[in-house]
């Protein structure tokens, strides 16, 4: 039986990120023996994995986790779960992502040893007084206090009992209905007037005033308040309400803002958020007047509110063909705004009363009965249509706008232990390096360059001198610094797993927000406004050593530094060559050792003089400029070949070369995409209408296009269960559509008879739907779920046809199933050849078959012709090219296979 014996453990407590838990395993699987893991015992293994993690940071199960396994054969490309609940993770999701992948992670259990990477993310949790010793976040702390000096936001003192959330509740309430006098007491607590409401809120909710609250009590507490609603936000922007009571046209809104486990009233939201406007039954907040849509606004004419009223009487607009109820609304519909538009709906929406359809004018085309717009080709095109992959056009560069790139590189101390391991130590910069290009010097090697466009090309900023310096909040006022219409493209190496972290956790501790994309727990690209970080790992899959090299650059190369001496006692170092344990020697390869060895007795011999803080600075500088000049050129040999910059335009090595195959290779209408849901499409059919359309097309000796025997059909924009086109004698064609009507859903007037108040009167609607058919020239054929069972039970034709072909149906082949497998491993770990025998052990060498699939294979091209069991235009077997669905079963890798040495 396979056991974890665990190596190494490491974990990190981020305060700055509401103390999100990151923790690290390193660990061995002993124990697989001779044969391959079977799948009950992996998921059993990963499950065990997983709730190790989980018990050591404590993992609730409505907390969010991401997660990483990899391996020492696979560090780059390790499998990675995106962020969900904690109770969402297990063995068996783990085990089906493996088992997808695994054609490109052969070697995944090799050598048994795998590191499992674990980061928590907690949910917010709610607490009671102000905390005497507050924790360092500074851009909230201060716009908390500005609002608070401006009175916007209330927030209680209470250091002595935990009733926050019920005094900040009594103030809140008391600013809706007492005199500004009455209120400042109430504020002040004169008299203890502000304690004693505080307490009878508690009493009428059942709260005990001396325990901490949480959301169970804001919602016990609304419950006892009849005319307020209570709503709770927890960031400075209005948008994270993390608690909203019901809506009720008669209650008044109480803001409440959770920080710091600590309640206070917001006393008058828009000026605290910063908006102009609030929606209060969405309890939203906003700048625009039309921006924001909601169930208080009218649907028809897009008001400020709804048109309900029964006695008004519906108007046709003789220029948009749409109704409208009542003269306000028809006016509306004339005169508001759009969002971000200066149209009304009259002039964007118009209504065809040939296919009862409305549809927009912005896109230009002309409205054509029966089309649609498709979302990818951006043409209005017959329903059902088929679309392939576009060409792809690169970004262009907007006139008047200035576009620089800026590279650069942190180096960092290692001497505050992390919180509660003192055995391991916070990464902190000290030291970090830029260099800015632009298009007009991009070409120019030195440093040293001043160009007027990017100005002074290399920047440093350090700490040495002063420890008080925020490296990283000199980094960002320096691009802040550039002028506006400026593009920022920021290339750290290896920036997903480093470099971009700290920059992140600045920008928390600043308030911002910006916009990642995830590869597992790695940040490999960042948004904020006209800035974009990424990671030129991502691009040029090497270490930054191996770059010179690679791209010609013989005059640069990467030196060694001695990483474990970044301490302030060695800032003010000048003396004879550091020990050789500091350059972390017991992490390099034998080659890089044998490198490093002659270049530091070589230093030791000319008897070299080692003064840290120049030689701090130069490394970096050189880690740097060895980057500039590599990027420089890839970017250059790269747009030679494809035309466009990669580093501008996308985020990868594999989205630009996807990119440059779209945009220089692809020929129109060769690779087909497929419909979301699948070729069969996303609707459902119940098994009783397949029934009958089955019987259906037994009766008319032709198949009739349903859900599972081709994509589902629309007509007019409207689902149909079944559509058949037959060839008459005189060589015209029928469009015969059939439909099939559920006695509940479609309101059977004998079972099911819509009632007055019941809404939307289904019958009615089916009845339209049908006569809209019949107006267009399509035969409607029609059955109700109640005649039906009927003729199943008394019709001998319907009841022969059933006896003679049960109904079994499995679901539609599904093209992904097809992709996964391809495990291997070593069928024996230990085997030891009889020489007198004649045994010999030969190793067969498998490379990876993709290049030549890419090269020799076969590729589909265009969309799929689909056949089922029965159909009688199936070719033969021997036509066939594609995949083949047999039956959908889960096989094993067998625990023992018979093998011969020879």
């Amino acid at each position: 039986m396979p056991t974890l014996e665990v190596l190494q453990t490491r974990e990190r407590v981020l305060k700055r990120f509401n103390d999100l838990k990151f923790r690290e395993e390193v660990m061995v699987i002993k124990g697989l023996g001779k044969s391959l893991p079977s799948d009950e015992l992996m998921s059993s293994m990963f499950d065990t994995v997983i709730e190790r993690q989980r018990a050591a940071v404590g993992a609730k199960d409505d907390d969010r986790a991401i997660l990483e396994i990899g391996n020492s054969h696979n560090v780059d490309s390790p499998l990675w779960f995106s962020m969900r609940r904690a109770d969402q993770l297990s063995g068996d999701v783990v085990l089906q992502k493996l088992t997808r992948v695994l054609n490109s992670n052969q070697q995944f259990f090799s050598d048994g040893k795998l590191t499992v990477s674990y980061i928590h993310v907690p949910v917010p949790e709610a607490g009671g007084k102000r905390p005497l010793a507050r924790a360092a976040n500074e851009t909230m702390d201060e716009w908390l206090k500005r609002k608070t000096d401006k009175a916007t936001i209330w927030s209680p003192t209470n250091t002595e009992d935990n009733m926050c959330l019920a005094r900040s509740v009594a103030v809140a309430i008391a600013k809706h209905g007492v005199d500004r006098k009455v209120l400042y007491k109430i504020k002040k607590d004169v008299a203890g007037v502000q304690t004693s409401k505080a307490e009878l809120l508690c009493e009428s909710a059942g709260i005990d005033k001396h325990k901490s609250c949480g959301l169970d009590e804001v919602a016990r507490l609304q419950d006892s308040l009849n005319d307020y609603r209570i709503c709770v936000f927890t960031d400075k922007k209005g948008k994270e309400c993390i608690f909203k009571g019901t809506y009720s046209a008669h209650r008044k809104n109480i803001y409440l803002l959770l920080f710091k486990e600590h309640f206070s009233a917001i006393m008058f939201p828009k000026q605290a958020f910063d908006y102009d406007y609030e929606c209060e039954k969405c309890a939203m907040f906003f700048n625009n007047k039309g921006e924001h849509k909601c169930d208080g606004t009218c649907w028809r004419c897009f008001g400020p509110a709804p048109h309900t009223d029964p006695a008004l009487l519906l108007q046709r607009c003789e220029d948009c063909g749409h109704q409208f109820k009542g003269d306000e609304c028809f006016e509306n519909h004339k005169t508001v705004k759009l969002p971000r538009s200066t149209s009304t709906r009259c002039d964007t929406f118009k209504f065809c009363a040939r296919c009862l359809t409305s549809y927009s004018t912005q896109r230009g085309a002309t409205h054509v009965c029966g089309t649609i717009h498709c979302k990818n080709c951006k043409h209005n095109v017959k329903e059902n249509h088929l679309c392939f992959m576009m060409p792809w056009g690169e970004r262009e560069k907007r006139p008047k706008w200035r576009y620089h790139t800026i590279y650069y590189d942190f180096e960092c101390t290692q001497v505050d232990p992390v919180e509660g391991r003192e055995d391991v130590f916070e990464h902190k910069p000290n030291l970090l390096v830029t260099q800015t290009v632009c298009d007009n010097c991009e070409g120019v090697v030195q440093n040293d360059y001043f160009c007027t466009d990017c100005q002074s090309r290399q920047h440093i900023f350090h700490n040495l001198d002063d420890k008080n310096i925020n490296v990283v909040g000199q980094f960002l006022d320096y691009l802040s610094s550039f002028p506006p219409r400026t593009e920022l493209l920021l290339v750290a190496h290896n920036a997903k797993a480093y470099d971009l972290l700290f920059v992140v956790q600045e920008m928390v501790a600043r308030g911002l927000k910006p916009e990642i994309t995830l590869q597992g727990a790695k940040i490999i690209c960042l948004k904020l406004g006209n800035w974009k970080f990424i990671d030129s790992l991502m691009f040029l899959p090497m270490p930054l050593s191996a770059m010179p090299k690679s791209f010609g650059l013989t005059e640069l190369k990467k030196g060694h530094w001695c990483f474990l001496a970044n301490k302030p006692e060695f800032y003010d170092y000048d003396g004879p060559m550091l020990s050789k344990e500091y350059y972390c020697t017991s992490g390099m390869k034998s080659k890089a050792y044998d490198e490093f060895d002659r270049w530091y007795n070589e230093q030791v011999e000319k008897n070299y003089v080692f003064n840290f803080r120049k030689e701090l600075i130069d490394y970096c500088i050189s880690d740097v400029t060895i980057l500039r000049q590599a990027c420089h050129s890839f970017r250059t040999i790269f747009t030679e070949k494809a035309g466009f910059d990669p580093m501008f335009n996308c985020i990868s090595l594999s989205s630009a070369c996807m990119a440059a195959f779209r945009r220089n290779f692809l020929q129109k209408e060769t690779i087909g995409i497929v419909p979301a849901g699948g070729y069969h499409g996303r609707g459902k059919q119940s098994h009783i209408a397949l029934q009958w359309l089955d019987f259906e097309s037994f009766r008319l000796g032709e198949t009739i296009k349903t859900i599972y025997t081709d994509r589902e059909v629309s007509i007019l924009g409207r689902p149909v269960d079944g559509y058949v086109e037959i060839t008459l004698i005189d060589n015209t064609i029928e469009r015969r559509i059939y439909q099939f009507h559920g006695c509940y859903w479609h309101h059977c007037p004998k079972h099911f008879p819509a009632e007055e108040g019941c809404g939307v009167n289904r019958f009615q609607e089916t009845q339209k739907i049908t006569q809209l058919f019949q107006r267009h020239g399509y035969k409607v054929i029609e059955k109700w779920e109640c005649d039906f069972k009927q003729d199943m039970e008394n019709d001998p034709e319907v009841k022969a046809y059933f006896l003679a072909h049960p109904t079994k149906r499995s679901p539609p082949l599904n093209l992904r199933d097809a992709l996964a497998g391809g495990r291997t491993s070593a069928l024996k770990a230990y085997y030891k050849a009889d020489l007198k025998k004649g045994e010999k052990i030969k190793l067969v060498d498998v490379v990876s078959e993709y290049p030549n699939a890419n090269l020799r294979g076969k590729y589909p091209f265009g969309h799929p012709s689909i056949f089922l069991e029965g159909d009688n235009t199936m070719p033969d077997v021997h036509e066939w090219n594609g995949v083949i669905k047999k039956q959908k079963v889960r096989l094993s890798a067998p625990m023992t296979i018979q093998t011969t040495a020879s």
